[in-house]
């Protein structure tokens, strides 16, 4: 259920949403959401979850004006999810744009592991400079799906970037994980269980 990926309090908004959303899906797609799920602890704690792709007609536009701010971020967030990486594009911009809330987190780095780096740039360049404390506790309190996240923004570059950007050190997905979510090679030590003492 997409009302999973947002915390319980915003239950009845999200569920006003849905309601709105139409049902109708490109090509026509007879599958609404892939089996595929991302899960995430919240800072407050709660678990949220959400599918990997959806493949619902994008008709915010003709939603919007009868959307609560709230019930607008959360339409924003669960197109974030689109098969189409224009509409992810749009709807990313839109949460960027706003003073987001903490559940707009996993959104955010979930679309920062995927393949388009016109996504990647837009995200770092709306983050980079501003205070991202916030951002980097999330993803230190997820640290295993941030980095698996991590390792996959890597595959991307290597597969479909690196031939644009031969250094790592210069592609703006490393830039986004290391500056503005925290990423350090410690991580990995963590991960594996060593320390420094």
């Amino acid at each position: 259920m997409l009302t999973d990926g947002f915390p319980a309090r915003l239950y009845e908004d999200a569920a006003a949403v849905l309601s709105h959303i139409s049902r109708n899906t490109y090509h026509d797609i007879p599958i609404t959401e892939t089996g595929k799920t991302c899960t995430y602890t919240l800072p407050d704690r709660q678990t949220v979850s959400f599918p990997y792709r959806i493949y619902y007609v994008d008709t915010y536009e003709d939603l919007r004006s009868g959307l609560s701010w709230t019930q607008r971020m959360i339409c924003h967030a669960i197109f974030t999810r689109s098969f189409d990486g224009y509409i992810r594009e749009k709807h990313v911009r839109a949460i960027l744009l706003e003073d987001y809330p903490d559940w707009c987190f996993p959104y955010i780095l979930k679309l920062s592991d995927e393949y388009v780096a016109e996504i990647l740039e837009l995200i770092y360049h709306e983050m980079a400079g501003k205070n991202t404390d916030r951002m980097k506790s999330f993803c230190r309190l997820n640290m295993n799906s941030f980095l698996l996240s991590h390792d996959r923004m890597i595959s991307y570059w290597n597969e479909f970037y690196r031939h644009n950007c031969f250094h790592y050190r210069d592609y703006i997905g490393r830039k986004l994980f290391s500056e503005c979510f925290g990423y350090t090679r410690s991580m990995e030590r963590e991960r594996k269980g060593i320390t420094n003492d």
